[in-house]
């Protein structure tokens, strides 16, 4: 045991628990778990869930006398059997810490896990807006080149019709007719075909802005789901190796 002096500030908090012998003491002590305690003046007892740290405050004193302490002396004692319990409280303190970080890393990758199926559904939906724009740009492009294509056949058309009107002109006025009229009726459906061209081009052009938006899109839900997949699967591991601590 040890001698400690003490002052009108106690060095172990918590006044005198009561008068009586070092084992009357020492069964307080024990049934609360106490690391230490302490007899002043002959029989006062004095411990507290602090004392083991605060004992030493004032130093060693040399007026105890027959284990019992002195004035403003302590002789301190350390409680039978306090390495067993005070595990156990340990234990179970860090058991209460493994669990509550298992059920906070479960919560959080819950509620990770949830942000993902939002993820997925955006991820999803950028996904086929992306090959809807593909499929349609695909579409108008093929219609464009055909119309450009027709286009060229009719101008091809409308110039050996052309030719053959300034061939004939001065031979025969109504052969001469016929092919105006049959050069007119080319010149027309070229424009319309050029027309139906321009406008398939129009869409083409729409079409590809849409799918390069599209596919920005994609891959910006890309890069999320990608990290929503990371930080879920980061929580699942902090969630189960909290949990074989906890078990």
């Amino acid at each position: 045991h040890r001698l400690l002096q003490g002052s009108s500030s106690s060095a172990i908090a918590g006044g005198i628990r009561f008068r009586g012998s070092v084992r009357r003491c020492e069964i307080y002590a024990q049934r609360h778990h106490y690391r230490v305690f302490a007899v002043q003046y002959g029989g006062e007892c004095f411990t507290g869930p602090n004392a083991y740290r605060t004992y030493r405050r004032y130093g060693r004193a040399h007026n105890c006398r027959h284990g019992k302490g002195g004035g403003w002396a302590n002789d301190v004692y350390l409680t039978r059997g306090w390495r067993h319990w005070h595990h156990h409280y340990n234990w179970r303190r860090r058991l209460r810490t493994y669990r509550s970080h298992y059920l906070h890393w479960r919560h959080v990758a819950y509620i990770q896990r949830r942000r993902l199926h939002g993820y997925n559904v955006r991820y999803l939906r950028a996904h086929r807006s992306q090959v809807h724009y593909s499929k349609l740009t695909k579409v108008y492009v093929r219609t464009a080149n055909a119309n450009a294509r027709a286009a060229d056949a009719m101008s091809k058309k409308h110039a050996y019709y052309l030719k053959r009107y300034k061939a004939t002109r001065g031979s025969c006025q109504r052969t001469l007719h016929k092919l105006a009229a049959a050069a007119h009726r080319q010149a027309a459906r070229q424009r319309v075909y050029y027309a139906r061209y321009r406008a398939s081009r129009r869409k083409a052009y729409i079409s590809r802005k849409r799918y390069y938006a599209a596919r920005r899109a994609f891959r910006v839900r890309a890069a999320q789901r990608k990290r929503a997949y990371a930080r879920y699967n980061r929580y699942v591991h902090l969630s189960n190796a909290w949990a074989k601590r906890y078990n």
